[in-house]
Order: C-alpha cells, then structure tokens, then sequence
C-alpha cells in the first residue's frame, strides 16, 4: 500500500525515526506548537534535499493529495516551519514557499471535508473523515475519546484473544477502535453499534473509506446508496462523484477551484450533514435506522466484487458489481434484521439504544465478546449499559468476555459502575492496560481497562 512503500523508503535516511514521528503527528494534526516544541532544532538544520524529502511524505503525499489534512493546519505547519528555518538562516528548498503560496491562495476554498490518517504499526493506513459540521456539533459521538484510542491499543496487543470470534461494539461512535481492530485481527465478524443519528451517517462514511467500498479513483459508490445515505437529489451525485474525486474540492470543468465568490462548494458529506440537522433525533427514527456492510473483507480492503443489496423492493436489489453496501436500511420486521445481521459478512453497523428493552439485535445478535470505550462518563448512562450487557449475554451460545476501557474522570461513577456490574450477576476484574504507545492522543487522564464476564462463565473456567 502507499503508505506502506512511503515509511519502507523513509526508514532507508539516518535520521528515519524523526521523518516517521513527524509524518505520525501531521496526519493526525498533533497542534504545530507541540511539533516544533518535539522537533524544533532537528527541523531547522534540515538540508535541502531532506526538506524536500519531509515535504514530500506530508503535504506532497500521495495520501494527502487524496484524502487532505486541513488547509488551515497544513498553512500553518509550512509557515511555521519556514519561520523556523529563516530564523536559523538555513536555505529553505524553493519547493517549500511554492507549498505555502499554493496554501495561500487555497484559504477562498470551503473545504467542507478533510481528513485524519492513522499509521497502524503493519503499514496500513486509517482514515477518518472530519468537517466544520463534526467539530462544531457537541456531539459525544462525534470525536475520537482518549480511550478509544487506548482500547484500540490493547486490541493490536492482544490479537489473539479475538482470532476468529464475533465482536460486538456498543457506543462505537466514529468507528476507530472497531476498523483497528477489523484490519488488524483475523475477526470472524464485528458489529458496530451507536444510536446517534448523525453518529451512524459519520460511521458509515469512515466504514466505506476505510473498506474501500467508495472508490475515490472512479467514484463507483452506487448513485441509490449515496442518495439514501446522504439524502440529496440526484443532480449532486455528479458533483459529489466530482468533489471525491478532487480531494474535497469541487472544481469547474477547466480544473479551476471554485471559491466561496463564484459558487458554494458542495460535496456529499456536507449533503448529508444538512440533511441531518432536518433529522428528528428521536428514538424511533434511531430504531429505523439499521444497517450492514455486507460481503467486505477488511484484511483485503474491498478487492473483489461487492454486490449492493437495498432492501426496499427489488428494483433496487444487486444494482451493481464494484459499487457500495447496504447502508442505513430502515427494517420494521425482525425476520429482516435477523436475516441480514446473521448473514456471512464479517463487519456490520447498526442502530443500538440502550434503553430500548425489544430492540432487535438484543434478541438476534449472540456475540462472543463485547468492546466499550468511553461509555460510562455519565451516571445515568451505567444502568441501560448494564442491562444491554445482561440481555447479550442472556444470548451468548458460550462463554462470552466483556472489555469495557474507560477514563476515570470521576471516580464515584467507576464506583458505581462496578456495584451495578456485580448486582447484575457478573464478574469485574481491571487488567491490564496497553504496554506499548501506538496513537497520538491525550493521555493525562488515567484509564481502566475492565475485564467483565458472567459467574457461571467464571466458575467454569476455575473447573478446568
């Protein structure tokens, strides 16, 4: 993969572990105080040629040019890295000032989407979708909490205890931990669940980058999946297929960039974020809106044909080979969602509340384990948990193990959790966390990791 041939080639430089931690930090766009306060005086002394050659494994990149990181953050990064250079009286490679005059002149352009790539440790790239609509909404589902990151973490340490199991993942917000641990472990299936109306249209986004069912380089993402998804017209199919194309930018047919003067940039996430403020964000619209990704493999990143199967009527069933998925599928008969959650397909995304007693996939869906981050910041939250966890383990066929990581922002709430979690009949032990740091995130707030498991579970296992 790119990403893969471009730390195989920084690694062959003396100075590699600098190129590969700045180049960590700029696709996750670590602020550029806190680069420069880490790399200052190795930056400033850089010769010309190894400036070219970090300009090229960051805002030149392949991966950038595709999938950007923000405008105004990559302007600022060039700018600061020349003040620094000039400040040093170090030659600055022309190439650098071209960057920054291009970055420039790219502040007219609305860049309703950019990204955040993550480096796994085996080379492969994840990449998360970000927009002004995401960072201004208060949404808690919305961004990446600091154990998301940390449970992820432990998941590439311990892949062995999810080699061919079905996982399940409650609040899974954005998808992080859940495509870590889909394109890192030999996982038999894994469901991610959030409840959240525009949680699930964000988590469908990073699912079909990340599973590379929506091709970027020929835009195959079928029309009736992007309307129903995205809920636009379909006079913005063609100009959505345009902007992904054009890396978030929409462009004239002669290649000029269209700028906040001549005509408001359109792309299909910004369709469907203002489709989604018109959401009524009640709970029975949630309860409609369930769906899967079906026939993916996420170890080959989508290669192969991939039928997309709608399920409302069958004009729209198998409208092509190569295309997308079922997405946001609204069932009103279990026999639906029985049917489609237990087919074959390894990774799968629905609508899950807590609080709804009958929902479908609480009968339907028998998990071996269940993953967590980050979902019990809230008292009133620890009860509809505990019980989501009682009625899947009602369902378990076998022994069924529950990871639940958490930041320990008030410690009477952990309390709390843990009284409910014995009341309910299970068994809590903390274990042990990641050794190993692999993300750049916050990590000042202590974390505990929470191996859960039903008593008779426990009592079995000491037989043996």
């Amino acid at each position: 993969m790119a990403m893969a041939a471009v730390a195989e080639s920084i690694q062959e430089d003396p100075d590699d572990k600098a190129f590969l931690e700045i180049r960590k930090w700029f696709f996750v766009k670590l602020p550029v105080k806190e680069i420069m306060k880490k790399k200052a005086d190795w930056l400033k002394e850089l010769c010309q040629e190894d400036q070219k050659m970090l300009l090229d494994h960051t805002l030149r990149s392949d991966i950038c040019k595709k999938f950007p990181v923000a405008f105004d953050y990559q302007q600022k990064f060039v700018k600061t890295w020349i003040q620094l250079m000039e400040d040093n009286n170090t030659e600055v490679e022309d190439v650098i000032y071209e960057t920054y005059t291009t970055l420039i002149s790219a502040q007219s352009v609305i860049q309703e989407i950019n990204y955040k790539t993550f480096l796994l440790p085996d080379g492969k790239e994840l990449i998360l979708e970000e927009s002004v609509y995401m960072l201004s909404n208060g949404t808690t589902g919305l961004q990446i909490w600091p154990a998301a990151f940390w449970l992820a973490e432990w998941i590439l340490e311990n892949k062995g205890e999810f080699k061919n199991r079905s996982v399940l993942e409650l609040g899974c917000g954005l998808g992080f931990t859940g495509l870590v641990a889909s394109m890192s472990c030999e996982i038999k299936e894994y469901i991610l669940t959030d409840w959240h109306v525009k949680v699930l249209q964000s988590l469908f986004s990073n699912l079909c980058l990340n599973l590379r069912l929506r091709k970027y380089d020929n835009c195959t993402m079928c029309e009736q999946c992007f309307q129903k998804f995205s809920s636009s017209s379909s006079e913005n199919w063609d100009r959505a297929c345009n902007v992904m194309k054009n890396g978030g930018m929409d462009k004239t047919q002669d290649g000029t960039i269209l700028g906040s003067d001549e005509n408001e940039m359109k792309s299909s996430l910004n369709k469907k974020e203002e489709a989604a403020v018109e959401v009524n964000d009640s709970r029975q619209e949630n309860r409609n809106l369930e769906g899967s990704i079906n026939k993916m493999s996420a170890s080959d990143h989508g290669d192969g044909d991939v039928d997309c199967n709608i399920f409302e009527g069958d004009s729209h069933r198998n409208v092509g080979k190569n295309t997308a998925v079922d997405c946001f599928n609204k069932y009103e008969e279990s026999e639906k969602v029985n049917k489609h959650l237990n087919e074959t397909s390894r990774i799968h995304f629905a609508s899950l509340d807590w609080e709804e007693k009958n929902s479908e996939i609480k009968v339907s869906v028998s998990p071996d384990i269940i993953v967590a981050a980050d979902v019990i910041f809230e008292p009133k939250l620890i009860s509809p948990f505990v019980e989501t966890l009682k009625a899947f383990a009602t369902n378990a066929i076998g022994d069924m193990a529950i990871y639940v990581a958490s930041s320990v922002r008030s410690q009477q709430t952990v309390d709390q959790f843990v009284k409910e979690i014995d009341a309910a009949g299970f068994v809590l032990q903390e274990i042990s966390g990641p050794s190993s740091e692999v993300f750049v995130y916050d990590r000042s707030c202590p974390m505990k990791l929470f191996k859960i498991e039903t008593k008779s579970s426990v009592k079995e296992n000491q037989l043996i």
